[in-house]
């Protein structure tokens, strides 16, 4: 199953909420969703000045990664090998800016697979 998220109402969502999944990711800090409310447009981009839900994200990659369960994972974050597990660990006790640096540098270092170009 996939990773569900509630994004927040503001300018790109057309100021409503929404429920999406990640679709992707790219360098320039620009995320690609994919709406599942039944709303349009169906898919809605979202700006490195526009607000994501890092925590509930963060908090529902960890969830999968510690059940393995790497299928629900979406492929911009799903490890190309496996994560440390002291990393993995200790990755929930750490504060949003902490992790997002961890997961850059787990990306750095070829955990997960690089991002594209918008």
């Amino acid at each position: 199953m996939q990773i569900t998220l509630n994004i927040q109402a503001q300018p790109s969502t057309q100021n409503r909420a929404r429920k999406a999944v990640l679709f992707s990711c790219h360098r320039d800090g620009t995320i690609v969703l994919e709406c599942i409310d039944g709303e349009k447009p169906a898919k809605i981009t979202l700006t490195a000045t526009d607000i994501f839900p890092w925590d509930e994200m963060l908090s529902k990659l960890l969830l999968n990664w510690k059940l393995g369960d790497i299928e629900s994972v979406p492929s911009p974050f799903r490890p190309t090998k496996r994560i440390p597990e002291y990393i993995v660990e200790g990755f929930e006790k750490e504060p949003i800016s902490n992790k997002l640096k961890i997961l850059a540098e787990l990306r750095r270092q070829g955990y997960f697979p690089p991002l594209s170009n918008p």
